[in-house]
């Protein structure tokens, strides 16, 4: 009977196992980790199957392994910092997951400072919802678009008053070109290369359309772990 139970204990832990490696090998290679590089590395590490907290240290050695190579690219590391709180959250009882979503809010920041300057187009900042049925707080400002420059240094996100259940606040947001009342761009004036978005503006008659990006990688790499909720 003690047999029994030991061997129920094994499989019970090797199934679990191979399920986290399954889910976070998948997010880590749509993060862009080679998988090649991967699969060298969980090999070279010898751990054995079944060893729950030797796999969760490996694979938190590759979200930071990974931050580092892309170290350069603060929209990707935004996308490491969310699934390094989503891992947390899911496998290691939501140990830090407050400060690696701010972590991956600002990381996404520096991005658009960095990416929108000298665009010569009004931009604004548009909060997104990342899952269903969200708390008043959150869904109060999903949809909402923000004087860009104003956000972002703002903190605003994540939500301080968020009340969602589990993993907690998961907004995001992206940045979209603000129109006028009759769809078309908002410039900055007289100013082809601007270096502030602090200046008079006016309304020019374009048809040239920029496309909206939002959060939708976030999003994308919550959706591989909202099942496990």
């Amino acid at each position: 009977m003690v047999e029994k139970h030991i061997m129920d204990d094994t499989r019970k832990l090797e199934k679990e196992f191979n399920r986290i490696k399954k889910s976070t090998f998948l997010t880590l290679q749509q993060l862009g980790v080679p998988t090649v590089e991967l699969e060298n590395d969980f090999i070279n590490s010898n751990i054995e199957a079944g060893n729950v907290r030797a796999l969760r240290d490996f694979i938190w050695y590759q979200f930071n392994k990974h931050l580092q190579r892309e170290a350069k690219d603060s929209d990707l590391q935004s996308r490491i910092y969310y699934a390094m709180a989503m891992f947390r959250f899911n496998y290691e009882e939501g140990k830090d997951v407050d400060r690696l979503k701010q972590q991956s809010i600002d990381a996404k920041k520096t991005h658009y400072k960095i990416s929108q300057t000298g665009t010569g187009v009004v931009m604004d900042a548009k909060i997104y919802n990342s899952i269903k049925n969200c708390c008043p707080e959150c869904t109060a400002d999903d949809g909402k678009a923000f004087n860009l420059d104003e956000f972002l240094d703002s903190d605003r996100l994540p939500h301080k008053n968020c009340t969602c259940e589990g993993f907690g606040c998961g907004c995001s947001f992206g940045v979209v070109a603000r129109r006028d009342e009759n769809g078309l761009l908002i410039f900055i004036e007289n100013d082809t290369k601007p270096t502030t978005s602090n200046k008079p503006l006016k309304t020019k008659s374009t048809s040239t359309m920029l496309q909206n990006e939002g959060a939708k990688s976030i999003l994308s790499i919550f959706n591989v772990f909202k099942k496990k909720r």
